[in-house]
């Protein structure tokens, strides 16, 4: 048997994973002045001295009419980063089957058939919960929590006094750390989606007539799990799970359904055809 190559296909795929990185970063930017904004105005209207209090926010109403406006601006952030990784996840399902599948045929050397990709196929393997829930459903949960942190960072300024450059650095700090929880998620379910196309293009070549079995291969750096480091090299028929020596398995990387074995997984299937 023969290895399969798709560098271009990992190419292409690590590009529009970067390049929704990059988007991810500039909405958490774009949330930044926003918040900026807010509370620029707020500052300017009620600040004595500089400082805002939390008993000046109290008057009139003042507190929970902020807190709206941060709250709408979260849930900007929530819909946006939502549609966004919908859309770039389910494209990249589609890109590495159809390269796959390409790679597939050229290797067996017959026309195995990818015109067609079922839209339900895609939506199910983007929409699958994995660890518990679904990237959509993590994202706003991630927003959800994200609205309480900034609550407690803007209630914590006020009852200390905090001057605007003080509240903002603080508000920045959680976003910045906030963004990067956001960017390692749709990493982790990148990877996965990345390894299900690549194992359902791999059906379809199975379905039609193609032999083929399957290999686990890391990166081979320092950054690999040890429980990955022992799954190098695993060799397997398409239907066969792999086992990770903590006992969990799965078809393919990325599709344990366990935090410590998924997040931030580089693991690759490769075939043999």
């Amino acid at each position: 048997m023969a290895e399969v190559a798709y560098k271009q296909a990992d190419r292409a795929y690590n590009a529009r994973l970067r390049d929704t990185r990059r988007q991810i970063v500039a909405l958490y930017a774009a949330l930044y002045a926003a918040l900026r904004m807010i509370l620029a105005g707020t500052y300017e209207r009620y600040a004595r001295d500089g400082k805002l209090t939390y008993e000046e926010m109290r008057k009139y109403n003042r507190l929970p009419k902020l807190e709206a406006e941060i709250r709408e601006e979260l849930r900007k952030l929530g819909g946006k980063s939502a549609r966004l990784t919908e859309r770039e996840l389910a494209e990249a399902y589609r890109e590495m089957y159809f390269d796959t599948g390409a790679a597939l045929e050229k290797a067996a050397g017959i026309a195995i058939g990818y015109a067609v990709l079922r839209g339900l196929l895609v939506d199910e393997a983007v929409a699958r919960p994995t660890t518990g829930m679904s990237i959509l459903e993590r994202i706003f949960m991630h927003r959800d929590d994200l609205a309480a942190r900034v609550r407690q960072i803007v209630t914590r300024g006020l009852m200390r006094g905090a001057t605007y450059s003080q509240m903002m650095a603080d508000v920045r700090k959680q976003l910045s750390l906030d963004a990067v929880r956001a960017t390692r998620w749709v990493n982790t379910e990148a990877h996965r989606l990345l390894n299900e196309a690549r194992w359902q293009a791999g059906l379809e070549a199975k379905a039609a007539g193609v032999e083929l079995r399957k290999v686990w291969v890391t990166m081979a750096d320092e950054r690999v799990r040890d429980t990955h480091v022992g799954m190098e090299g695993q060799i397997r028929e398409i239907d066969e799970y792999f086992e990770s020596p903590s006992g969990a398995k799965t078809l393919y990387p990325g599709g344990f359904g366990v935090l410590e074995e998924d997040t931030n997984c580089r693991c690759e299937i490769v075939w043999l055809v």
